[in-house]
């Protein structure tokens, strides 16, 4: 009997593996591997079913979702989902740690990936009709509902920030601001409509460049603007932020008792009838510095 070659005995054994694998019965283990992630990260995690994905890099799939992270105080649920581990970069070696979900709660797709290179970052993501609402926080509502679609493609070095680039380009339709309470800073009791809106942010050479941030235009109850650039430091609270925001009320929804608290607060920045303006000039480390009211924003000289 002749023996068969070396190339014929690994070809079977990876077929032994691969069908192992593809009949393992995941579903059976999926609540002690959910109750290690618990343990290990507090993040809940429920599934209704679970198995493996090979397309592109392989990965763990799930149907019917849901992930708490209690830590951050959020939720977010997807009707599929694939997370896989791979090869971010060679050298130094990093891994690279990405995920789909698809038809969350509010039937958008979200796609992301994130690369540790120590003091390097890779950050990557691509959103399709991704909806604020599809992420439920425990105390307060989602900022802005509606659907949002782009990318964001981010290198970020922090030990040579001159190294940094990358971009961020969204846009949006038919988006509303929920109600907050923040305050004497900002409240709104009722929803407050913007219409459409888009980001634009480049980096290169260790600045972020707002190139257009704007949400609402003529139609909108409220219109807000963003300019302004942030210089990468390698410490990055010593990162500096030069930042304008200019806010458009509609006279209807400046008149209206929703815009009461907002306008009171925003009286400081008038620029002239419902228009108002502010500014920051500050490192992170100041903005951050409750203390010394860093957060707060100074008004535009008229």
């Amino acid at each position: 009997m002749t023996k068969p070659a070396p190339k014929t005995i690994l070809i079977c054994v990876a077929l032994f593996f691969f069908f192992v694998l593809v009949q393992f019965p995941f579903k059976n283990f999926r609540g002690k591997i959910f109750e290690q992630i618990y343990r290990g990260s507090g993040i809940l995690m429920t599934a209704d079913d679970m198995g493996l994905s090979f397309f592109g890099w392989p990965g763990i799939s799930f149907t019917n979702l849901n992930v708490d992270v209690q830590s951050a105080g959020f939720r977010i649920g997807a009707k599929e989902a694939v997370v896989r581990v791979g090869i971010g970069q060679l050298w130094p070696p990093a891994l690279s740690y990405s995920g789909s979900l698809d038809e969350v709660s509010t039937g958008g797709d979200l796609w992301f990936r994130f690369v540790d290179g120590g003091d390097a970052y890779r950050i990557g993501a691509e959103l399709t009709k991704f909806d604020g609402k599809a992420i439920t926080f425990y105390q307060t509502p989602a900022p802005i509902s509606g659907p949002i679609s782009g990318d964001i493609d981010l290198g970020l070095n922090f030990k040579q920030p001159s190294e940094s680039s990358g971009y961020v380009r969204l846009e949006g339709k038919n988006l509303v601001l929920q109600p907050q309470n923040y305050p004497p800073y900002f409240s709104i009791s009722e929803p407050t409509k913007f219409g459409p809106g888009k980001i634009i942010i480049n980096i290169s050479n260790g600045v972020a460049e707002i190139v257009e941030f704007q949400f609402g235009d003529g139609k909108s109850d409220m219109t807000i603007k963003l300019t302004g650039q942030l210089k990468l430091e390698p410490n990055f609270y010593q990162s500096h932020l030069k930042l304008r925001l200019d806010v458009q009320m509609s006279d209807a929804f400046a008149n209206s008792q929703n815009a009461r608290d907002l306008k009171g607060y925003l009286s400081t920045f008038l620029l002239s009838n419902g228009s108002y303006a502010m500014q920051w000039d500050k490192t992170l480390a100041q903005l951050t510095d409750m203390g010394s009211f860093g957060p707060l924003p100074q008004p535009i000289p008229r």
